[in-house]
């Protein structure tokens, strides 16, 4: 399906990083020239991409899922970007004409299943999966909202919290902790951050009330158990995914108070064997009495336009730790398989 002539030059390949085989990003990436995508459907952009955010996702998925039950190859990784509209179908809004700066979103079935991705410089999209960027907020920070900012939300309203309650963020310098921290105080919450002493100044940059170093008061489920005991959290927000944290978190936590976790540092398979018990052994059999909350994110349009007008009005910020070029990709990738990752490492994809 023909869309209207570009006014842009549209070049007739591209680069992309791609992946025909599972493994760790630097064992499997290759930076690949392709064919530029072009538009099939009438609600389809074609965007020129600016800057990729890499997440703690990709890794996951290109090393658990087999290729061979994807749609296409070679894949594609990576969830969210920032770009510029060059071509688009007949059936898109108005707002979304070609020169038009956009944030895109992915939703995950599209990277797992069908192999498509933001590491490239260009691709299609719906329009539902892209949102207008003002001029007012960067590419780079734009590139690196839709994950942290999505999931922290969520997070946030999942708590049910009315402001002036006590939350306490594990992982308070992972990308989706230092959001979490800049939402909940946003709600009026009196916010504890479980975060290194390297970590602490930032965090409390971004609103924290309280940093705990959780290395120099380890264990921290025995800090936090004689420290809080007489004044426990309302809610517990988990973005790094501790195990202990919640077998503990009754001398801590209000008998009411949810443990919201999204995290997978302890592995994916233990995080989910974890959650199952969490969810079910009764405290009988040694279960904990607390609610155990674990959900994924589904990116969604209307909290995507709600993040980037807090970016616009400044009440929201992106902390990015490193910018890469397009060549220098895995670099970021090993950083963020580390699970040393300090805010958002994003890739600058076109080099003009």
């Amino acid at each position: 399906m023909s869309s209207s002539p570009p006014p842009f030059d549209i070049p007739p390949t591209m680069r992309a990083w791609t992946y025909t085989t599972r493994g760790t990003p630097r064992s499997i990436l290759s930076l690949s020239t392709l064919p530029t995508p072009t538009i099939q459907n009438p609600k389809d952009v074609l965007v020129r991409v600016s800057h990729t955010a890499i997440n703690p996702d990709g890794p996951l998925v290109m090393s658990m899922f087999p290729t061979s039950l994807r749609w296409s190859r070679p894949l594609i990784p990576e969830l969210e970007c920032s770009g510029t509209i060059v071509a688009h179908g007949p059936s898109t809004p108005f707002e979304l004409r070609p020169g038009t700066d956009v944030v895109v979103f992915f939703q995950p079935i599209q990277t797992i299943i069908l192999g498509k991705g933001g590491l490239a410089e260009y691709l299609v999209v719906s329009a539902e999966n892209v949102v207008v960027k003002p001029k007012e907020v960067g590419f780079e920070e734009a590139a690196g909202v839709t994950g942290i900012g999505q999931t922290a939300a969520k997070m946030v309203r999942v708590a049910k919290l009315k402001g002036e309650e006590r939350v306490l963020v594990n992982g308070g310098s992972t990308g989706v902790g230092m959001m979490a921290v800049q939402m909940l105080k946003m709600r009026g919450c009196h916010v504890v951050a479980l975060a290194s002493r390297r970590n602490a100044e930032l965090v409390k940059s971004l609103g924290a009330d309280e940093v705990i170093d959780y290395r120099e008061e380890h264990p921290v489920w025995t800090y936090l158990a004689r420290e809080y005991k007489g004044r426990p959290f309302d809610a517990i927000i988990d973005t790094a995914g501790t195990q202990a944290l919640f077998v503990h978190s009754p001398a801590y936590l209000k008998e009411d108070g949810p443990f919201i976790n999204v995290g997978g540092f302890e592995g994916i398979m233990r995080t989910f064997l974890n959650a199952f018990s969490n969810w079910y052994l009764p405290t009988l059999f040694g279960g904990i009495p607390r609610k155990y909350i674990f959900h994924s994110t589904i990116p969604n349009r209307e909290v995507e336009i709600e993040l980037i007008e807090m970016l616009r009005n400044r009440k929201l910020k992106v902390v990015i730790e490193k910018l890469y070029s397009m060549e220098d990709a895995l670099e970021g990738y090993d950083k963020i398989v580390s699970k040393r990752a300090r805010g958002k490492h994003i890739v600058k994809v076109q080099s003009s």
